[in-house]
């Protein structure tokens, strides 16, 4: 019968990982930042050329008219709520990368609920957009598809940040 190790290895023990420092941004975190960054100057791109431009030209008439032929209520209230939405995810992703370039301790609960804050809001998104007529079938599979895309990156983010030895040992201050 094989012998046992004389001391099993821990929770409060860090693993061994050989002479690999596991502090710092690198590893995974590298991935991790770029695709924060990238969502960061998607939602300033979709907020300001996408949105914004809806309340400033004659399309926010168009939309919330009920003698459009485009009119639905529901415009009013999707518009606003992807705008808002939108600046929400952008300051919260900020301060994410700013705790993150910090090496801050409240990352990991502030990336998280930016997680959760984007899946939350895309689901939301896609339901109401549901409601209108004129999108409700419309551009569904893209739709359905970026929510499932949120979901994979809650599943794969959120446990990174809380079980990853990196994470732990970087994010201290």
């Amino acid at each position: 019968m094989p012998s046992q190790p004389s001391e099993w290895p821990s929770a409060t023990k860090p693993a061994n990982r050989g002479n690999l420092d596991l502090r710092g941004l690198g590893g995974w975190l590298i991935l991790a930042q770029i695709s924060l960054w990238y969502a960061l100057i998607g939602s300033v791109l979709y907020l300001s050329a996408g949105i914004l431009p809806i309340f400033a030209g004659e399309t926010w008439g168009r939309l919330t008219s009920p003698d459009s032929p485009m009119y639905d209520a529901m415009w009013s209230i999707i518009i606003p709520f992807e705008a808002i939405g939108n600046g929400v995810l952008i300051v919260l992703l900020s301060y994410v990368l700013l705790l993150m370039y910090r090496k801050k301790r409240l990352l990991v609960p502030m990336v998280i609920t930016y997680f959760a804050a984007v899946l939350i809001l895309s689901t939301a998104g896609f339901i109401l957009a549901q409601y209108i007529p004129l999108t409700a079938g419309q551009g569904i599979g893209k739709s359905l598809s970026k929510l499932i895309g949120n979901m994979l990156t809650c599943l794969i983010w959120i446990p990174y940040f809380l079980k990853s030895v990196r994470v732990r040992s970087t994010f201290v201050n």
